[in-house]
């Protein structure tokens, strides 16, 4: 692999992990002070690597972590996502650059096979239909397209490694599965959404509405959620049950799919939940 040339230009945790005045309670970074998302926190081989660059990479994973811990502690949480998002950009800029430097190259026909898939995925009718999707949702195609080939390529660069270097015999699986074998059980996990307010006074409105009909919490989140997740109907992902906050488990009595659970107070202001999945 090529040199890294610089990796860190800014270390501060500032341009990590964002606090609101020196509160105690942690506020997500806010997506439209562009001046701090553009800050250059790394770089690879000569190409900057800005904090907008790894919001997308983080995004659920904080807030997911919302739903884990509070104030200092999700601070701490939130900058080690950060931190470790960007090490993984800095890999995948790496890897990517030796298959450029390759003679080898993703044929055609794989990377639109494999876009074909995207547009599938994306409800779209024919080629021209999906273009379109892309436009209206400010996709670039030929970004998009350059993308996937680099996806792809992460992909057959890391499998031609693990050919190259794979020396571990069946016996050493399996000594390794006994010695880790509590790795490999599924915990507990639950599909949560939020709805976070700050005025105490929206929260009989918002109790009686879920009341009447707690289908209603995707567009109450939408309009009233001052929490992360509120575009998307106020999902947070799924979260291991034991990795959940203290006033959500105490909320959360007897879990249910499909549940409303609250008003919850918290130092963030006051949550009500709704389990999507369990």
């Amino acid at each position: 692999m090529k040199t890294l040339q610089t990796i860190f230009l800014l270390v501060a945790v500032a341009a990590l992990c964002c606090t609101a005045g020196g509160a105690e309670t942690y506020v997500l970074k806010d997506e439209s002070r562009k001046g701090e998302l553009n800050s250059i926190i790394a770089s690879v081989n000569g190409e900057a690597i800005s904090l907008q660059d790894i919001l997308p990479y983080t995004r659920q994973k904080e807030y997911v972590a919302y739903a884990s811990y509070q104030a200092k502690e999700l601070e701490r949480v939130i900058s080690e996502i950060r931190k470790a998002a960007v090490d993984e950009l800095i890999d995948r800029k790496l890897i990517i650059s030796d298959y450029y430097a390759q003679k080898f190259r993703i044929p055609a026909q794989d990377i639109d096979s494999e876009i074909d898939k995207i547009a599938v995925n994306m409800g779209a009718r024919s080629r021209s239909d999906f273009l379109a999707k892309l436009r209206s949702s400010g996709i670039d195609p030929v970004k998009m397209r350059r993308d996937v080939e680099e996806y792809m390529a992460i992909q057959v660069m890391l499998h031609r490694s693990t050919l190259a270097g794979n020396t571990t015999t069946p016996e050493e699986l399996y000594n390794y599965f006994e010695k880790h074998r509590a790795e490999f059980n599924q915990p507990e996990t639950v599909d949560l959404a939020m709805i976070l307010i700050r005025e105490a006074k929206q929260t009989e409105h918002i109790s009686r509405e879920l009341e009447a009909d707690p289908s209603r919490f995707a567009a109450l989140a939408l309009e009233y959620s001052d929490g992360p997740g509120k575009e998307n109907g106020g999902e947070l992902g799924t979260i291991e049950v034991s990795k959940l906050r203290k006033e959500f488990v105490q909320a959360m009595d007897k879990i249910e799919a499909g549940k409303v659970y609250g008003p919850v107070k918290t130092p963030e202001g006051i949550n009500f939940l709704k389990v999507l999945k369990y």
